[in-house]
């Protein structure tokens, strides 16, 4: 398996830079194209667009936004993601975001269950005589997924609630040769579909979503994944937030 990694990023920004305190308004678009290399992944290229629209600029933080990536690599790996914000979608202090994003990796890492498996080198090392395969410790794996988000405000102050829905497909498959994932085979190896809800409370009280310098951010969220919206998979996951902003100069 290719342990070794190796990373180069070529980033160019394609656009003025705005400060966030200036009243933009209007249509604005930023390109971002980069190119990379990964052992496990190749040479890959691609790049991210976002589009803005800020109206006449009264609609804070804009009107709405639109982003979308895609990467490919030579070694097939493929990733991208379409993204559409839309605050103040149905009244003031709620909002709307759709998120769609497709992945394909040929070498993801399997080491096994817990905080501490085991991993020996020696078991992709060719030349040594507990050679298990090159990729013994790698699986592929396709997943594509969709998420939409609503917000709403509560009444708390600086408070919103967030109910959302995701659906994701996965598609796993080891290698045919000696595999820890064959070995073990965990919940979850055949794939399928995990489709959940969530409910959130989110607490914001930053000076500006672009480049904060003072307040917070901060939420609470709940995730339920059950076969009785569609799921293969049952659970439940809580997860906790919370970012604080200070500026350290002008």
């Amino acid at each position: 398996m290719r342990r070794h990694i190796c990373k180069i990023i070529l980033l160019i920004l394609s656009t003025n830079t705005l400060s966030a305190n200036e009243n933009i308004s209007n249509f604005q678009f930023t390109a971002l194209p980069n190119a990379s290399y990964k052992d496990s992944e190749g040479f890959s290229l691609g790049g991210q667009i976002f589009l803005f629209q800020y109206g006449d600029g009264r609609v804070k933080p804009y009107e709405w936004r639109t982003a979308a990536s895609f990467k490919m690599s030579n070694e097939g790996m493929a990733s991208g993601y379409i993204f559409l914000d839309r605050p103040n979608f149905w009244g003031e202090n709620s909002r709307l975001q759709l998120y769609a994003e497709y992945n394909r990796n040929r070498f993801d890492d399997y080491y096994g269950l817990g905080n501490t498996p085991t991993y020996n080198k020696n078991f992709i090392e060719p030349s040594h005589a507990d050679y298990k395969s090159e990729n013994y410790y790698s699986f592929k794996q396709q997943r594509p997924g969709i998420q939409a988000t609503f917000q709403m405000p509560s009444r708390l102050a600086h408070t919103r609630h967030s109910f959302g829905f995701g659906v994701s497909r996965q598609k796993i498959d080891a290698y045919i040769e000696a595999n820890r994932l064959l070995e073990n085979l965990p919940t979850g190896f055949a794939g399928g579909i995990t489709s959940l809800l969530q409910y959130g409370l989110l607490y914001d009280t930053r000076d500006q979503e672009a480049g904060p310098t003072s307040g917070a951010w901060s939420d609470a969220l709940a995730e339920y994944a059950s076969p009785i919206w569609g799921s293969d998979y049952n659970y439940v996951r809580l997860t906790f937030t919370d970012r604080r902003y200070i500026s350290l100069g002008p």
